[in-house]
């Protein structure tokens, strides 16, 4: 697996930088397993376009990856219009996030993967974009339970429309984008449309990798996007990107990151590590695009004592079942306001887990059980 994963790192390398891979190099590549391990890292048409610009043989799984993409793409760019024309015209102001930007500044097009779209708008108007998107055939998974509402619709439509940008259950990034607006510059093209300066979407890309990074795990598509970004961005004022970083509490994170985006991306060949920038680096390899479920039960088993054994365990299992406060206060608003029907939401929780999501929690104990 870990050999898979640098040769997905040689192959990304090559494609964003326009180097043309060595065929000896791929000849010696298990590519099937590359293949795997570039989809669960959503990078397989990028290193796709590798491997055809080497003048290498593309599997068909992953000329078919390449061309899926592309597809979806041009299928969310158009249907992404229509939501944003919608808000233009109802006088709701937007601002598209993270991938939407990140996609367009790719060297190569059309081969930034996204499961989803995630644009935040104005929450007064929550009523009104729930209409439009029901009346155009979305179905609203998740709405006002959480910092995001959620919306689907075949064959590949999926928004994540965004009221904040972080739970408050994350309470210092909560804190510091609950007034976002105030940061946001207007489009000089749209009425309504908003977007960040240059330092304040690296700043905010940063923390919600970092989010990740620090919870479940994330994988290398996320330092892959900084690197693309600070590649197209040459003129980033790091002294406020690091000032803003250290009220984040990331500083450390931010340059850390930074620094080894550079150092394996922007070669051909990776140079020498140190070994904390190595284990840094496998902490993306050994990840997915969303991160690994045995590095968040780790993660969250640390926060019950700040060791893992049988005590910390027994405190976590009965936290998934008896959650905190702040579970409440963005999952089931209503119980944090009165505290008496949370005993309505245990049952409920429980039920749902009885009826709808035994393989799963199956799943969770055995891994946590595993967990040293």
């Amino acid at each position: 697996m870990i050999k898979s994963a640098y040769d997905m790192l040689y192959l990304s390398a090559c494609a964003v930088n326009g180097f043309k891979a060595d065929a000896a190099r791929i000849a010696e590549m298990e590519l099937d397993k590359v293949y795997k391990t570039s989809a669960r890292h959503s990078l397989a048409a990028l290193t796709a376009h590798a491997l055809a610009y080497a003048g290498a043989e593309v599997p068909p799984q992953w000329a078919e990856e390449q061309v899926k993409t592309l597809r979806k793409n041009i299928l969310f760019d158009n249907e992404r219009a229509k939501i944003l024309r919608f808000m233009e015209e109802n006088g709701i102001w937007y601002m598209p996030l993270t991938g939407i930007i990140i996609k367009n500044l790719s060297p190569v097009f059309g081969v930034r993967e996204m499961a989803d779209n995630d644009i935040l708008y104005d929450k007064t108007y929550q009523k009104q974009v729930l209409d439009f998107m029901l009346q155009n055939g979305y179905e609203a998974a998740s709405v006002g339970k959480c910092h995001h509402d959620t919306y689907y619709k075949e064959p590949i439509y999926n928004f994540e429309l965004h009221t904040v940008l972080f739970a408050q259950s994350n309470e210092l990034f909560y804190d510091y984008y609950e007034n976002v607006k105030e940061r946001l510059l207007p489009n000089e093209s749209d009425k309504f449309g908003y977007h960040f300066s240059d330092e304040d979407f690296y700043i905010h890309i940063t923390a919600h990798e970092y989010k990740h990074f620090s919870a479940s795990g994330t994988g290398l598509r996320s330092l892959l996007d900084r690197y693309v970004y600070i590649s197209r961005k040459k003129e980033l004022d790091f002294a406020y990107i690091e000032g803003e970083c250290e009220k984040l509490g990331i500083a450390d994170f931010e340059r850390e990151s930074r620094a080894l985006c550079r150092k394996v991306f922007s070669a051909k060949e990776l140079p020498e590590l140190s070994q904390a920038e190595r284990d840094m680096l496998e902490c993306y390899l050994l990840s997915t695009t969303y991160g690994t479920l045995e590095k968040m039960y780790r993660q969250r088993l640390m926060k019950h004592g700040g060791v893992i054994d049988k005590k910390a365990k027994r405190r976590y299992f009965l936290s998934r079942v008896f959650p905190d406060a702040e579970f409440y206060r963005e999952y089931s608003p209503l119980a944090y306001k009165y505290k008496v029907l949370i005993p309505f939401v245990w049952c409920k929780r429980m039920l749902v887990a009885a009826v709808k999501s035994r393989k799963k929690i199956k799943k969770e104990i055995d891994i946590v059980k595993k967990i040293k």
